[in-house]
């Protein structure tokens, strides 16, 4: 198999003849070019897992539009909930877009300083929040968005690749595949997927939210 010239000696010559010289040369060929053919059908596959199976950073815009009284729907569940995923996975600064139209400038300062105070309070620092002016045409009295981060993540279970011969010595095409769908259904913020966010120059920022809140529920002191 090293070679594929057969060396024969002179009374097999004359035996056999150069027709089966030949047979036994073709016979030593069709290893080889089995081999490969089976190569070829594999598909070439990095070595890394989480480059086979990828995850898909994307956007998605969450809102809550408030069309009564501000006073009676913020705080409410709807808030809540927003300012939940807004501490999760935003990628970015939440807009307050306030109603102008048919309110005066005080009314209106009064509005946007409520807003930014309940969501201060909700664990938002002043430096995350911006105002927008709202399209006069709009009925709505205030709107709170933010962009979120997103995650489209790897399907598994091809097993087009076999498990017991692999010709091409390359890893299998459903290898990791549970680990880096595992890793992106437990990331509370995908974005953390694609890049580590910045320290925070308040460690524990968060706790420290739910201490102070905890202590006025509580009637207690700072």
């Amino acid at each position: 198999m090293a070679h594929l010239d057969i060396s024969w000696n002179d009374d097999v010559m004359k035996f056999y003849g150069n027709k089966t010289i030949g047979y036994c040369r073709i016979l030593a060929v069709i290893p080889f070019v089995a081999l490969m053919a089976l190569t070829a059908c594999d598909t070439p596959r990095s070595s890394d897992y989480e480059s086979n199976h990828e995850f898909v950073i994307g956007e998605e815009t969450i809102s809550m539009e408030i069309s009564g009284a501000l006073d009676q729907e913020i705080p409410g569940p709807v808030f809540n909930s927003i300012v939940h995923e807004f501490q999760g996975r935003a990628n970015g600064p939440i807009a307050i877009e306030i109603k102008r139209f048919g309110q005066s400038d005080e009314q209106v300062a009064s509005n946007i300083s409520m807003i930014k105070q309940i969501l201060m309070k909700s664990g938002v620092r002043a430096s995350q929040i911006i105002v927008m002016p709202m399209d006069a045409g709009n009925d709505l009295n205030a709107v709170l968005s933010f962009t979120a981060n997103t995650v489209q993540l790897p399907e598994c279970g091809d097993w087009s690749s076999s498990s017991s011969s692999n010709w091409s010595n390359t890893v299998h095409s459903n290898l990791g595949c549970a680990t880096q769908r595992n890793l992106g259904l437990m990331v509370a913020n995908p974005g953390d997927l694609q890049s580590a966010q910045t320290m925070s120059d308040f460690p524990g920022d968060m706790g420290a939210v739910i201490i102070r809140t905890y202590r006025a529920t509580a009637g207690g002191t700072e």
